[in-house]
């Protein structure tokens, strides 16, 4: 009873846990000298050679949580928030309250506070009749619940196209930025942004510790509805990460002003990185031809798009670390992995997980083996994306590993099964 007490009597620190979709690592740090925005990260530490263990969310995003990878058994389990919740629970068990903005409810755990879906962002625009709004609500539960995916997108896009020369704004009531309807139509994902500047405003009035705040944002990643500036506009993937980095920096600022900045623990992460970016992939040389090999034959798309995509960013503020402390690079081989034993590190529980290490550990192995995995998606002989649990329950994954002092390792495929 006593330590129970003691526990519940310490300041939990504020986690502020930002999850940026497909926000590429190697585009960072040049994107920081762009943003002449170095000082503004002082107290973070970035993680340059970080990597996603898988390529995308529907698989990252669980191995994140948890510090696991999938081994055997139903996959559907394994991605499942309520059979595999991982630092979640461990965050309930602790007496924290969560919160999280997301519009995924497949990440939403029990007992979590929803404090924000995106769709609801709709309830602060114009026009705002309450026949428009549940109009545009049943609308986008229609494509993303009710249709395929493949239909959803031809349906969204035909819709973007058909509104796009009305050329009708949704105007915001609470000042943050418009945007054209068709952007609307076309995806729900141009409603990260709002939600993000709410989630920033609002922090002053939620307590100051105990509070485990995770928000899934749909930027840098497609499609490219901002610049860096908060406008609505024909954008660019850079351009969305510089509009990431911006309302990262607006989340520090903020946090700073209520004096909550050094207190809290602060995780900027990606769940994978970005095929589509301006440079060839860098470390081609480094990399084996059966490795190659392997990756073209299980994935069926070009290897460098996997490889583009593993690069994750991962940039986090320590409890106790302040401005005065000078941003730094870390030259650790890390992985997404990694992010529950680090955040229970930090926090001084030391919970152990299947195949995640805690980064800021004093006793950490600079020759360890990072583990990926490809083959979650295929494309058929019509060009067509097929994704695993949609269009196929059973495959096989690809299984790669790199070592910072012996390279590349291939391994046999791993079995997957939905059911």
């Amino acid at each position: 009873m006593q330590n129970n007490s003691t526990e519940e009597n310490q300041i939990k620190p504020n986690i502020y846990h930002i999850l940026f979709d497909g926000f590429h690592s190697l585009v960072f740090l040049n994107a920081l000298k762009t943003l002449n925005a170095i000082n503004a990260f002082n107290g973070f530490t970035f993680f340059e050679k970080n990597r996603a263990n898988y390529d995308d969310t529907f698989a990252s995003f669980p191995s994140s949580r948890s510090g696991s990878f999938y081994e055997k058994g139903p996959f559907k389990h394994w991605i499942d928030i309520q059979d595999n919740p991982g630092i979640f629970s461990q965050l309930k068990k602790h007496g924290y309250e969560l919160n999280q903005y997301t519009d995924n409810r497949n990440f939403i755990f029990n007992n979590t506070s929803l404090l924000k879906l995106n769709i609801d962002q709709l309830n602060h625009y114009k026009p705002a009749t309450s026949h428009t709004s549940k109009a545009l609500k049943r609308y986008d539960h229609i494509v993303k619940y009710q249709l395929t995916e493949r239909i959803g997108k031809g349906t969204r896009l035909a819709l973007s196209k058909f509104i796009k020369p009305f050329n009708i704004w949704l105007k915001n009531n609470n000042g943050y930025p418009s945007f054209p309807m068709d952007r609307f139509f076309l995806s729900d994902f141009v409603l990260s942004l709002p939600l993000m500047l709410e989630f920033i405003n609002n922090e002053q009035d939620v307590p100051a510790s105990g509070q485990y705040n995770f928000a899934h944002i749909m930027l840098p990643h497609s499609p490219f509805n901002w610049t860096r500036s908060f406008t609505a506009s024909d954008s660019s993937y850079m351009e969305q990460v510089y509009c990431s980095m911006n309302l990262m920096i607006l989340l520090i600022n903020e946090l700073k002003r209520i004096d909550r900045f050094k207190n809290s623990l602060i995780v900027f992460h990606a769940d994978h990185g970005w095929s589509d970016v301006e440079f060839d992939y860098p470390y081609t040389a480094d990399i084996p031809k059966s490795i190659f090999e392997i990756l073209k034959n299980k994935i069926n798309y070009t290897p460098f798009r996997f490889l583009h995509r593993s690069h994750a960013l991962l940039l986090i503020k320590p409890p106790g670390s302040g401005e005065d402390k000078a941003f730094e690079v870390s030259d650790k081989l890390t992985q997404l992995a990694d992010v529950p034993a680090t955040i229970s590190h930090l926090l001084s529980w030391n919970i152990k997980t299947p195949h995640g290490v805690p980064i800021f550990s004093g006793q950490w192995d600079f020759n360890r083996d990072l583990h990926m995995f490809a083959g979650l998606h295929r494309y058929n002989r019509l060009g067509l994306k097929c994704d695993f649990g949609t269009h196929f329950l059973k495959g096989r994954l690809a299984h790669v590993s790199i070592n910072p002092e012996n390279g590349w390792k291939h391994y046999p495929d791993l079995p997957i099964s939905w059911d």
